[in-house]
């Protein structure tokens, strides 16, 4: 539960979601000083593989568990493509989220 949550506070948007985003902005900024991994698309690329591998190792056989596991490596995998795709590299694209100390 605790990384389901950490990844729907990370991906919060003030364009898609402004009211939540609002309400969770502080958590979301001291998630990202806490674990600035996060704010690049290798680091997210390799926690959602860290969560799709436990997912997909802790499910049953053919269950959902292991459906979602496999659908989180594969944006895993994306992610990481995107970092050595992009020109800038590292770091995701200015607007992406914004956040002013």
């Amino acid at each position: 539960i605790f990384f389901g949550t950490v990844t729907v506070v990370t991906e919060l948007h003030a364009d898609t979601t402004p009211e939540l985003h609002r309400t969770f902005f502080g958590v979301q900024k001291w998630m990202y000083q806490w674990a600035k991994g996060l704010t690049t698309l290798w680091g997210r690329g390799l926690f959602n593989i860290f969560q799709g591998a436990l997912a997909y190792v802790g499910s049953g056989t053919m269950g959902f568990g292991m459906l979602l596991g496999v659908y989180m490596i594969v944006m895993g995998v994306v992610y990481i493509y995107l970092h050595w795709r992009s020109p800038g590299g590292s770091t995701l694209q200015n607007d992406y989220i914004r956040i002013d100390s």
